[in-house]
């Protein structure tokens, strides 16, 4: 990215975005790059989470990756499948402090009033194991975790409670083939499972509902839903997902019975789930429109 670049912190850089022209009178230092490889444009929306694919995107010539090779090695990220051969286990990190247990220090009071603007409570705090970090990595940042349903760590995510990070969530390097909260999932509830893009919106939604960390349903998830005949899916991406919907419904009535499985779209306004709070979310929900082909005939016109 060039010699411009501004550390915020011991684990992160801002520069100028070499893939969007800003206007003139606009902060164009939007360009967030973490030690650990993770990227992300707040003005364009360009991320990554790799050097690997960030030099690919900038199109580097052979003397900058050996170069970057020199410096962080040729391995960008843990083998996953080697991880699994292993038997390496996933762990919360060193620094990770529990939410349930106060302290004076000034990183819990500001971690702990971001919860609470999120509308998070302490039952909350307590049933998914919230915690934070003071330090290393994940400085200043939410942990949220999820557990299998053996109640194993299977994922976790991390997420910028001072706001200053360009990238507001950094995710373990481990592979996202997981079901979020599983734990907490009921396949037999006659509302179905509900799939949301982040741990935050499953909190604030509650019932049986599954953070997908991203915008894509695993491989597990797929067999999961399959193999405990989930008789409904509630489809619940952000407001500005439209294409991402689409994609996802016809993803499901692929690997799905469409005629035994009620595909539902919950259509939010310009809020997220945690806007809108677990009341309405719930009635949303309920009344979500089926999926059928008049109604994405409707959404595929729009997008």
């Amino acid at each position: 990215m060039g010699q411009d670049g501004k550390l915020i912190n011991e684990n992160e850089l801002t520069y100028v975005c070499k893939f969007h022209v800003a206007q003139h009178n606009v902060d164009r230092r939007k360009f967030g790059i973490r030690l650990d490889g993770q990227y992300n444009c707040f003005a364009c929306g360009v991320s990554g989470k790799s050097f690997k694919t960030l030099f690919k995107k900038l199109k580097a010539n052979s003397s900058q990756y050996k170069e970057l090779y020199s410096i962080i090695g040729y391995k960008f990220k843990p083998d996953f499948a080697q991880q699994k051969q292993k038997n390496v286990e996933l762990k919360l990190p060193e620094e990770f402090i529990p939410i349930a247990n106060p302290n004076k220090s000034i990183e819990y009071k500001h971690a702990f009033n971001y919860l609470k603007k999120r509308e998070i409570t302490r039952d909350d705090i307590l049933r998914y194991n919230i915690g934070y970090c003071e330090s290393g990595m994940y400085k200043n940042r939410i942990i949220i975790p999820s557990y299998d349903k053996d109640a194993n760590l299977n994922f976790f995510t991390a997420r910028d409670f001072l706001c200053y990070s360009k990238l507001k969530y950094l995710l373990p390097p481990w592979s996202k083939n997981i079901i979020g909260f599983e734990l907490f999932i009921n396949w037999d509830y006659d509302g179905g499972v509900t799939l949301v893009e982040s741990a935050f919106n499953a909190i604030t939604i509650r019932k049986n509902c599954i953070p997908l960390f991203g915008k894509i349903i695993s491989n597990a998830l797929k067999g999961a839903l399959i193999e405990n005949g989930v008789n409904r899916i509630n489809v619940c991406l952000d407001n500005d997902a439209d294409k991402n919907t689409i994609k996802m419904v016809d993803d499901i009535k692929k690997f799905t019975n469409e005629e035994d499985i009620d595909i539902r779209v919950v259509e939010l306004t310009l809020k997220d789930p945690n806007e809108i709070g677990f009341n309405k979310m719930n009635e949303l929900i309920y009344s979500a429109p089926e999926a059928d082909f008049s109604y994405l005939f409707k959404k595929r016109l729009n997008v």
